[in-house]
C-alpha cells in the first residue's frame, strides 16, 4: 500500500483543500437551489400542463393525418358517433314518423281512397 507523499508546504495544501471544499459546497448549493425551483408546486403544475397539451396536440395531429389518408372511414366513424350520441332524439323522431305515417294511411283507407303512389303529397 502506497501513501501519498507528505506535502512540502502543509499550509498551501490546506488552502487548496479548503478551496476545493468551498467549490464543492457552492456546487451543492446550486444543485439544491435548482432542485427546489424545479420541485415547486407551480413549476410541477406547469410542466404537467405542458405535457398534457403536447400529448393532446400530438393526438390531434395524428388524427388529422389519419382523416386526410382515409376520408371515407373518417366520415363513417363520425356518422356512427353522431348516431350514437343522437340515438334518443332519432328514435323519438322515427317513432313519430311511423306513427304519423300509419295513421295517415289508416284514415285514407277508411275514407275509401286508394293509397297514393306519391307519398310526398298531402291532400
Amino acid at each position: 500500500m502506497t501513501h501519498a507523499p507528505f506535502p512540502r508546504n502543509p499550509g498551501e495544501h490546506l488552502r487548496q483543500l479548503d478551496a476545493a471544499a468551498k467549490a464543492q459546497k457552492d456546487a451543492l448549493r446550486e444543485t439544491l437551489a435548482a432542485a427546489r425551483h424545479r420541485l415547486r408546486p407551480a413549476i410541477l403544475k406547469e410542466r404537467a400542463q405542458n405535457r398534457l397539451l403536447d400529448s393532446a396536440l400530438d393526438t390531434f395531429t395524428r388524427a388529422e393525418n389519419s382523416v386526410r389518408q382515409h376520408p371515407a372511414r373518417a366520415v363513417g366513424i363520425a356518422a356512427l358517433i353522431g348516431a350514437v350520441l343522437a340515438r334518443g332524439p332519432l328514435l323519438r323522431l322515427a317513432a313519430a314518423a311511423i306513427s304519423k305515417g300509419s295513421h295517415h294511411v289508416k284514415t285514407r283507407l277508411s275514407a275509401g281512397a286508394k293509397p297514393a303512389n306519391n307519398e310526398d303529397s298531402d291532400e
